[in-house]
This record gives structure tokens, sequence and C-alpha cells, in this order.
């Protein structure tokens, strides 16, 4: 991808709080990821999540704000409360999902279900 390329998709794909990366990294890495995703020059992942038939092409076509807004909710799940929103959602089927892979094992399901939580995120986020 070109540095014209890159700028044009860092800045269309940034939430509101960009000043929030230094102190919480894994947001930042949340939105990287985001970006990285969205970084083909036609369609865009927003663009088939809109788009009632699926083709990558919402009619209408999708305004500044609602990308602001899309972008926005994908940096706020890497936040302290939005990682706790996925932990919440997601630890259940985890823990199921580890209960059958150690189901032989006499391994605690919840303290290794927590340690993985509490792993150090890339950037030092925790």
């Amino acid at each position: 991808m070109g540095d014209k390329l890159r700028k044009v998709v860092r800045e269309k794909f940034q939430g509101v709080s960009p000043h929030r990366y230094g102190d919480n990294p894994l947001e930042l890495l949340f939105s990287q990821h985001w970006q990285d995703l969205n970084s083909r020059p036609t369609t865009t992942t927003l663009d088939y999540l809109m788009d009632r038939e699926n083709r990558g092409l919402p009619d209408p076509p999708l305004t500044d704000r609602e990308w602001r807004v899309a972008n926005t909710v994908v940096q706020w799940l890497g936040s302290p409360v939005g990682f706790g929103f996925l932990r919440e959602v997601l630890g259940p089927h985890v823990r199921k999902c580890l209960v059958k892979a150690l189901k032989e094992e006499e391994v605690d399901v919840d303290v290794l279900l927590d340690a993985i939580f509490k792993l150090p995120m890339p950037g030092g986020a925790r």
C-alpha cells in the first residue's frame, strides 16, 4: 500500500478518541487491526456489513459519521470497559471450549480462563 493510501486509511478509520492510544495500547491494537482489515482500496468490511445484499455496495454510500461511529466502537472494544464486555460475552464460550479440550486433565478451568484474560497484551495493555 502506498504512503498516500496508507494516510487516507489511517484518517478514515480513526475513532473519536485517538488520544487514548498512548494510555490504552489495546485500543490502538484494535484500531490498527480494523485499519488493516479495511485497507483495500475498493470495498471494505464495513461496506459489506452495511449492505443488505452483501455486495459491499451500501446504498446510500456510508457517510463520514457512520465511519466515525464504527471506528469508535472498534476502538472501544479495546478499552478496559469494552474488553470487559468482550470477556463477559466470550468468557462462557471460551470456558466451554477449555472444559472440552481439557476434559482429561486435572486443571481448574476458571483459574486458566482468568489467567488467559490477565495475560499482558501487546504494547503493555492489560
